[in-house]
């Protein structure tokens, strides 16, 4: 049996209910009963106040709806590197931390979500999708934005809401 090919899962952040991270990693598929784990959410804004929003993979949970990018905060990450580190494998974006500011944290069912506002004014046809990730993307204006929540096409877990959104934005 050849051994050197293990599969290895993912080692991430959790926190606690203060938001005091772990000392230790935590894996992907674990249940967290006294903690959260920690996680990154992308409010990509352009010069038109129009907000990037991507389509999920099929294949994914709450695969084909809307969202803002994001993922998961890996082990001895922080949280600025993980939303840099997502945007560009999902979406080939190179962000810094003049143009991608932490807005605020929210506790959302088993996360601790970090919010980013990202200035970022490039074309939709400079993005490179993770096919694995996201299908499609585009930007919209946050009325649409409203629309897709309303008649569940944004992700329905999403810990975004159109007043948090609105308040990003202003």
């Amino acid at each position: 049996m050849d051994t050197t090919h293990q599969f290895q899962q993912e080692l991430l952040t959790a926190c606690d209910e203060h938001g005091r991270r772990f000392s230790y990693p935590v894996l992907r598929d674990a249940v967290l009963k006294n903690g959260y784990f920690l996680g990154v959410v992308a409010v990509i804004e352009n010069d038109q106040h129009q907000v990037l929003i991507t389509r999920r993979a099929a294949g994914k949970s709450d695969g084909g709806h809307w969202e803002c990018p994001g993922g998961m905060v890996k082990f001895h990450e922080s949280s600025l590197d993980a939303v840099q580190r997502e945007l560009k494998e999902e979406l080939g974006i190179l962000v810094n931390s003049e143009t991608c500011l932490s807005v605020r944290s929210v506790f959302h069912q088993s996360r601790k979500i970090s919010l980013f506002h990202v200035r970022f004014n490039g074309s939709i046809y400079e993005l490179v999708l993770q096919s694995k990730e996201v299908t499609e993307a585009c930007w919209a204006p946050v009325n649409e934005i409203d629309e897709l929540m309303r008649t569940g096409q944004f992700i329905a877990c999403s810990v975004l809401t159109s007043d948090l959104l609105k308040e990003i934005l202003s």
